[in-house]
């Protein structure tokens, strides 16, 4: 009995020793440096760790890279069938049954409304393009209307301006005759292409300025012309005969500006029979050629030509 007593005794003070050893403990000082070397021993360890990266970014403002990428796939694969029935509603002014087809398929009001906006801005945005493009066309129609008229004014002017033209001279003729001389590459100019020309005999028509500095440069002209039996048309001056020979540039107005000087050019090649070179031959008392000889005449003058080149 006794040892059942002591027993008991001594379980009761055990469980007593062992509540005034834990308040003890909380209580003593020791223990509350133990607590502080363990926390400081966690917090040391915790900043040994490497810092964890977060797999989607903070999102402290908007980025633009979501945005481009929904962006390309709604331009390659288009909208969702749910989103093209939102758009239908909304078309026929059904806002409230969009809302809810969007909330019942996405599941929340909040993203609904969302989506709602975002269809609503592009049927917006639709409606503004095509009325930019449709303005664009009836103002390109305007204009092709308006060029229309002008051009029906202008050849009415032109019309009117058009006037029974007078006797034909030499300079006017000499003029148009030099033109399809350049046109089919049978016009020479300058001193040394006309005398290899005037010696050769190929020379047709040959055009002096009188206002030449170098006399010796006009004696041997003529010489050579008188020669060869080569028909010599004289002009006045020096410029005029160069911008008639192409030796400038026109402006927007058509006004021949940088004219260089010629003092000499030779027709090789008279390319089409008109009657501009009818009244210059008949002047020289000659026959205009028929087309069918002008055509054979030019041929024969590209043949040595390409031959040129090729070698």
């Amino acid at each position: 009995v006794s040892t059942q007593s002591t027993w008991g005794a001594t379980a009761i003070t055990r469980s007593n020793n062992s509540h005034q050893t834990m308040a003890d403990k909380v209580a003593s000082p020791m223990v509350v440096d133990e607590v502080k070397k363990d926390v400081a021993k966690t917090t040391a360890r915790k900043s040994l760790r490497k810092p964890r990266v977060s797999s989607r970014p903070l999102r402290r403002g908007k980025s633009s890279r979501p945005a481009l990428v929904r962006e390309i796939v709604r331009e390659i694969c288009g909208w969702a069938p749910y989103e093209k029935r939102v758009l239908e509603l909304l078309k026929n002014d059904a806002d409230k049954r969009a809302l809810r087809f969007a909330k019942a398929r996405l599941g929340c009001m909040r993203r609904a409304k969302l989506k709602r906006e975002e269809m609503a801005r592009y049927m917006r945005d639709q409606q503004a393009a095509a009325k930019r493009a449709k303005a664009e066309q009836e103002e390109k129609e305007k204009e092709k209307e308006k060029d229309k008229k002008d051009d029906k004014k202008d050849e009415k002017k032109d019309e009117k301006k058009e006037e029974p033209k007078g006797p034909m001279d030499v300079i006017s003729a000499l003029k148009e005759v030099l033109k399809r001389s350049i046109a089919h590459d049978g016009l020479l100019k300058g001193i040394r292409e006309c005398v290899k020309c005037l010696e050769h005999g190929d020379a047709k028509l040959c055009v002096l300025a009188s206002n030449c500095s170098e006399a010796n440069y006009v004696k041997l002209v003529e010489a050579l012309c008188a020669e060869h039996k080569t028909h010599l048309i004289k002009v006045h001056d020096l410029k005029e005969l160069g911008e008639w020979v192409g030796l400038c540039k026109y402006d927007a107005e058509g006004k021949a500006r940088k004219v260089v000087k010629c003092s000499c050019c030779i027709v090789k090649s008279y390319g089409e029979v008109s009657d501009e070179l009818a009244f210059i031959l008949n002047s020289f008392g000659q026959t205009a050629p028929t087309p069918a000889a002008a055509v054979a005449d030019t041929k024969k003058q590209q043949i040595p030509l390409l031959s040129n080149k090729l070698v």
